[in-house]
């Protein structure tokens, strides 16, 4: 039993002299080091919290072991008041540039974010745009093949100038009719967005539809026609969006708006 007890004491002794050994100040410049390079590895992989508790700790114990040797000095109230000063001084500063870095990559963060949405949704606008410009190109193509069919009529005498008026109105209230219905609400949409995005000073060279001005939208997000702002006009003259429409379908309308969307889309951002 002696011998059990004396291995006890001797193990003591030994933790003794290993705990003397890690508080020695040589040991410290290896320790508060090292857990200061733990901080800033923390602070690198956003860990900032943890990063703190790094700082923390390897201030801390270099305070406490300053405090700690000097506990039987007659000065040791007023050591300990300057380590410790010191000491949050430094933690301050710490915690300051922590918390600086962290506001900073979550604002790169957001940043970045941002910058993909505003891809995506640019991305996603050039392929409402791409099928916008289709269809009404598409619709051209048929109406005017209609008109070309009228013509040649007209020049083969087969109708008169008055039903060769008749048609070519009903053709072009058949085409207005299926503009509004079909293509108009989208086209304005993607006309609207296309302009807000490209700068007025990068898109000025383009011949586009001069008179509509920005759209006013409702609030589930379709064009309010009945509320449209209006824009200045030749002389400044206001001219509106449905005066510029006009109340007959006109293809020099659809022709254009197709071209300035088309254009508008290759002045997007590449991906």
């Amino acid at each position: 039993m002696r011998k059990f007890f004396a291995k006890v004491a001797r193990f003591r002794a030994a933790s003794k002299v290993v705990f003397h050994s890690v508080w020695a100040w040589v040991s410290l410049l290896v320790i508060s080091p090292t857990l200061l390079a733990f901080g800033l590895g923390a602070m690198s992989e956003g860990k900032y919290i943890l990063a703190l508790a790094f700082y923390f700790v390897a201030v801390g114990v270099v305070a406490l072991k300053a405090i700690y040797d000097w506990r039987a000095h007659e000065l040791k109230k007023e050591i300990a008041i300057i380590v410790i000063t010191f000491s949050s001084v430094v933690l301050l500063g710490l915690s300051g540039w922590t918390a600086w870095k962290w506001r900073f990559d979550v604002a790169a963060a957001r940043a970045a974010s941002a910058n993909a949405d505003r891809k995506l949704a640019d991305r996603k606008l050039k392929e409402q745009a791409n099928i916008i410009v289709s269809k009404i190109r598409a619709m051209n193509i048929v109406f005017d093949t209609r008109m070309t069919v009228i013509r040649d009529r007209s020049d083969r005498k087969e109708i008169n100038n008055e039903e060769f008026g008749r048609l070519w109105e009903e053709e072009l209230q058949r085409a207005g009719e299926e503009f509004e219905r079909d293509l108009k609400t989208d086209a304005l949409i993607v006309l609207w967005e296309l302009r807000k995005r490209v700068p007025a000073e990068t898109r000025k060279h383009i011949i586009g539809l001069k008179g509509i001005p920005d759209i006013v939208l409702t609030p589930d997000g379709r064009p309010d026609v009945e509320h449209q702002a209006p824009v200045d006009g030749p002389n400044g003259a206001p001219v509106s969006s449905m005066g510029v429409m006009g109340i007959k379908f006109d293809f020099a309308f659809s022709r254009t708006l197709a071209d300035e969307i088309e254009q508008l889309t290759k002045l997007l951002p590449d991906d």
